[in-house]
């Protein structure tokens, strides 16, 4: 074994550490209220609650792995104490399981350095900087394991056998990232398109991925309504498009303006980082000579990456940036996606195949994401994770052209930079209970008890949780038909007691109106009877005049106020 590790660079082994730490820290600290949404609407699918009958989650469709580990978890406990932990540890597994399928896929066509710098950076990114399966890592997940099945599927044209199997696999791939986000469906013209492009028996391969597709969808549309009924399902359906104010395809329209805002402070990082680049080429030419284009792209990242440290480290103080420049450092997915496309001609058939299906994937799954999503643009950046991977091989080519008989530290440094700041920023940044991001140096507490036991936080995100499970245990009791309200709402609390959730949906950023009375209409059993109000030492976080509040005061006479809860019962 230190023979082994002796053989290995040093370069190579600190990135390995560095992968190592960011995931041990991903799996302990980073938890808030999105973790909390993808387990409570997985919960209440494994406790038998129907998806569109009595789920209106708008990513419910994605719910469906972590229900079948979290049944799993309470036919072996009996308790949800620790389910948070246990997750976290699934999707470990999980992403660990996805980057073996790739190394495997592309150990034959791709120079195992560059493969190694490539199953480095999808091992240390996440697209929401957490490691359960929600929706955001299943999206990515699934198009990564796409790519890879219909890549082997065209490589293997010529050959006998089941090669047939993994066009079968990447049409299943497919369906199961449109369960995971349902917009996704706009890939499949894309998937057409690439059998189209590069299949010898082209008509013959699209009948055989449409019909598995469209056999898949049948099935699944089958089975939901015929738990939910023809009626209810197309009036649920109704109200979970148009209920939810924060996740509509309308919403694209609104919030072009604000992407343009987005686009407009990258186009200026980008120009400030090429004029600096351009200066100190010039200062550097006229000492040393003439310098290629080249020189001066990695110049450009060099300032790029740079800046994206330092950034890091200014950016997360107790009150933060703006959420563009917090996720600037994002942007540099940008300018690596287009430099690689003006490389791809470095690089043989299967490399340029594997670049073209991995590329078109991610930035039509990366539009897919912008068609529903709340988020900003540079927060959607994040899921071209994939479009990133295959990058490296292009890049690598030309740099492996270019300085055939450089050291591999110095031909790589590039790869090497990038890595540095990509791992530095997952270790050093985190996502605590209460807040958008905060910083490794903020962790002073843990959840000592219920379903987060044993995830660390800053000290008011776990004080507030274990405060919090203590008063539900006091005030909420096994049985009862609860409701919890807040703004973003932690929907963890679900898991505090064996109780039913009575509500549309368990998202962080819910939309309280006369919808909630519908669902009450088609669902009568999940009337709440308690109201779990987030509060402020017995100040509630809503107006009196809101709706929520009217119909809260219109329907129960009295509560008991604990530290960060109030609690409503019908009868005491």
């Amino acid at each position: 074994m230190r023979k082994v590790l002796c053989e290995i660079p040093k370069w190579m082994l600190a990135i390995l550490v560095g992968v190592i730490l960011a995931n041990i820290k991903r799996v302990f600290l980073d938890f808030d209220v999105d973790c909390e949404y993808a387990i409570a609407q997985s919960y209440r699918m494994a406790r038998g609650d129907h998806m569109i009958a009595q789920m209106w989650e708008p990513h419910q469709t994605s719910a469906f792995l972590n229900a079948v580990f979290i049944k799993i978890y309470l036919l072996l406990t009996g308790t949800t104490t620790g389910i948070a932990l246990y997750l976290n540890i699934v999707g470990l597994g999980a992403k660990l399981g996805v980057a073996y399928v790739f190394y495997r896929t592309f150990r034959k066509y791709c120079n195992h350095n560059i493969l190694f710098f490539m199953c480095a950076f999808f091992m240390t990114v996440n697209a929401k900087n957490f490691m359960i399966l929600d929706f955001s890592n299943m999206m990515v997940y699934f198009s990564v394991l796409l790519c890879c099945s219909l890549f082997t599927y065209l490589q293997r044209q010529g050959e006998t056998g089941r090669k047939n199997f993994f066009l079968v696999l990447a049409a299943v791939c497919f369906c199961l990232e449109v369960l995971s986000y349902p917009s996704a469906i706009i890939l499949f013209p894309l998937m057409l398109v690439l059998l189209c492009r590069y299949s010898v028996t082209k008509g013959k391969d699209m009948w055989v991925f449409s019909g598995v597709c469209f056999a898949f969808g049948c099935t699944y549309l089958g089975i939901l309504t015929a738990q939910a009924g023809w009626s209810q399902f197309w009036t649920s359906v109704n109200y979970i498009i148009t209920g939810d104010e924060t996740h509509q395809v309308g919403k694209f329209a609104v919030q072009l303006k604000t992407y343009a805002a987005e686009a407009g402070s990258v186009a200026v990082l980008f120009g400030g980082c090429a004029i600096l680049s351009f200066l100190s080429g010039k200062v550097s030419a006229g000492r040393s000579g003439i310098l290629t284009k080249f020189d001066y792209v990695k110049r450009f990242f060099i300032f790029l990456l740079s800046y994206n440290f330092i950034h890091i480290l200014i950016d997360l103080s107790e009150n933060g940036f703006h959420v563009i420049f917090r996720l600037l450092y994002v942007a540099v997915y940008i300018p690596i996606l287009f430099f690689a496309f003006i490389l791809r001609e470095n690089c043989d058939r299967e490399e340029r195949m594997a670049f073209d299906i991995g590329a078109e994937i991610s930035l039509w799954s990366c539009v897919a994401v912008l068609l529903l999503t709340n988020l900003t643009l540079l927060t959607t950046v994040a899921y071209l994770t994939l479009g990133i991977m295959v990058s490296m091989m292009p890049i690598g080519k030309y740099l492996q052209k270019t300085m055939p008989n450089e050291k591999r530290m110095k031909m790589y440094g590039m790869f090497i930079l990038f890595l540095a700041v990509v791992i530095f920023k997952n270790i050093y940044v985190f996502r605590p209970c209460n807040r958008l991001h905060a910083t490794i140096l903020s962790v002073r507490n843990v959840v000592r008890d219920g379903p987060m036991l044993g995830i660390f936080s800053d000290y008011m995100g776990a004080y507030i949780r274990n405060a919090n499970l203590i008063d539900w245990r006091q005030y909420v009791h096994e049985g009862d038909k609860v409701l919890i309200v807040g703004y973003p709402v932690s929907t963890i609390g679900y898991l505090y007691e064996d109780t039913e959730i009575c509500v549309d949906s368990t998202i962080s950023s819910p939309t309280y109106s006369e919808k909630l009375l519908s669902y009450w209409e088609l669902n009568p059993w999940k009337e709440p009877d308690v109201v779990v109000l987030d509060c402020w030492f017995g100040e509630p976080h809503f107006p009196e005049d809101e709706w929520i509040m009217e119909w809260i005061g219109e329907n129960f006479d009295s509560y008991v106020n604990g530290t960060y809860i109030r609690v409503y019962r019908k009868e005491w």
